[in-house]
């Protein structure tokens, strides 16, 4: 009995066989679902956050702070304080923090503009930690990951 040598080999040699299958694509969210993490403040306090911004929260954020100078021949230049505000009134939809009475404060522009800087100061940097991580996230993963 003869065996096709060339059969057996063509069969051998064909990657697909041994290939492992390639992952299925999902089709990617086109809308943000609003989802939230908790990050740890100091004194056990802590900050929740939006996970994503949305399209016009982004675009909102992008132009907060934006002074154009008509005495600087209309050159824009950024007002940081403006800038930091609306950045966290943005991201943060609640924190820990209370009153005296033990009553919740809400996020707004006033209390935001109310908190201590070295409060302020730990808030930005937490914030910065997760907008990073968000971003190292998001560019280590393809579209619908």
């Amino acid at each position: 009995m003869a065996v096709d040598q060339a059969t057996d080999t063509a069969r051998a040699a064909d990657p697909a066989e041994f290939a492992p299958e390639a992952p299925a694509v999902t089709k990617p969210r086109r809308f943000v679902v609003p989802e939230f993490d908790t990050l740890q403040l100091s004194f056990d306090d802590w900050i929740r956050v939006k996970r994503k911004l949305t399209y016009g929260e982004a675009r909102r954020l992008r132009s907060a702070g934006l002074v154009v100078s008509s005495s600087l021949g209309g050159n824009v230049t950024v007002d940081f304080a403006i800038y930091e505000a609306a950045r966290m009134e943005t991201w943060i939809i609640e924190w820990s923090f209370t009153d005296d009475a033990g009553k919740r404060i809400p996020v707004s522009r006033d209390t935001i503009e109310a908190l201590d800087p070295d409060t302020a100061a730990e808030i930005i940097a937490a914030l910065d930690g997760h907008v990073a991580g968000a971003e190292e996230a998001k560019n280590g993963q393809s579209i619908g990951s």
